[in-house]
């Protein structure tokens, strides 16, 4: 029995800006059959039910969902630990800044694509990077852990060390490092993605910052793939969660096995059948639970940790070669096998 214990929630589609790299491709518009207020509540007394402890809140824009401080407070309620993700463009209001404080998120991050020139360009938005700014600032007012959350490509990966001094000045938490992929809107821009040892020199900058700010906290996300203990992020990685001991939910209720796999075939919906039976016995999620050395792709068979990470990050390998279990990127094989 696999035992449930994060999901990530896209409330909503809707988003004030137009990134590059948006995987989702998200737009100015609310997309039609989105979850009301109402269903997202029945959601999470079911997710409680399944004594789900973590939900994170994503979109979109989750801070242009109507209701969205109630959203917060009815998870904290039910004895959930909650945390967003926000652009931070739009200042966050009195309202929100109240149900924050409330419900005592572990986190709020805030994407952040480089420093002011770099992050405005990446968001085709002259005013993010103050947007981000003020909201930094009214978060530490409150005490509120920020999670920096920056997705690297062509544009600005060479910008790490600068960025990373900005950030420590800050005082920022910690900092999440992930790669952009070919899904949403960057699939028309696959020329800004990167190459091999554009990986090696991002890995080689994450190891040696790590080393240089300590207090930064700075975590490489799955799509690094394995790695040794404490080289590019804390503690050991054990594969992909996906199906394992996470899930997410989309704006339209359907149940994916993360919120990535934008590519994926989506076989259930939270309106149709209830999340438990869905979690039980979906084959949505038969891609990780059922895994077998055979199944891996080109990339990483007869690698040595196959049987451990089950090649690598899901929503990469999907987004790149159309199958699952074929990692594009991986630290290990890297550095490691060569």
């Amino acid at each position: 029995m696999y035992a449930l214990k994060e999901v990530v929630l896209e409330i909503t589609r809707q988003c004030n800006l137009s990134c590059i790299h948006c995987g989702s491709g998200c737009s100015h518009r609310v997309s039609p059959g989105e979850l009301s207020l109402a269903e997202w509540k029945k959601a999470f007394q079911e997710l409680a039910a399944m004594k789900v402890r973590k939900v994170v809140f994503s979109g979109g824009e989750p801070t242009l969902k109507a209701g969205f401080e109630k959203l917060l407070l009815f998870a904290g309620e039910l004895g959930m630990r909650v945390g967003f993700i926000s652009n931070g463009l739009r200042k966050f209001s009195e309202s929100l800044q109240e149900a924050i404080r409330q419900s005592n998120p572990f986190a709020v991050g805030l994407s952040i694509d480089g420093l002011k020139e770099i992050h405005n360009r990446v968001r085709g938005n002259k005013n993010s990077w103050q947007g981000l700014l003020q909201n930094i600032s009214i978060l530490q007012k409150i005490n509120i852990p920020i999670c920096a959350v920056s997705t690297l490509h062509k544009l600005n990966y060479r910008e790490l060390p600068r960025l990373a001094s900005f950030l420590a000045l800050a005082e920022i938490d910690s900092w999440q490092l992930q790669l952009a992929m070919p899904s949403g809107r960057m699939k028309q821009q696959t020329d800004l993605l990167i190459n091999e040892e554009d990986f090696k020199a991002i890995c080689r900058t994450a190891f040696s910052l790590r080393k240089q700010y300590p207090k930064l906290n700075i975590q490489c996300a799955d799509c690094f793939g394995l790695a040794p203990k404490d080289s590019i992020r804390t503690g050991c990685w054990s594969g992909c969660t996906a199906g394992i001991h996470s899930m997410a939910i989309d704006a339209g209720g359907n149940i994916m096995p993360c919120l990535s796999l934008q590519n994926g075939q989506r076989l259930e919906n939270c309106r149709k059948r209830p999340i438990s039976e869905i979690w039980k016995n979906s084959p949505v999620f038969d891609f990780n639970r059922n895994f077998k050395i055979e199944n891996a792709g080109e990339k990483c068979a007869g690698c040595d940790f196959l049987s451990k990470c089950r090649g690598g990050c899901s929503s990469q390998s999907l987004a790149y070669f159309g199958c699952f279990h074929n990692s594009p990127f991986c630290f290990a094989r890297s550095f490691y096998q060569q």
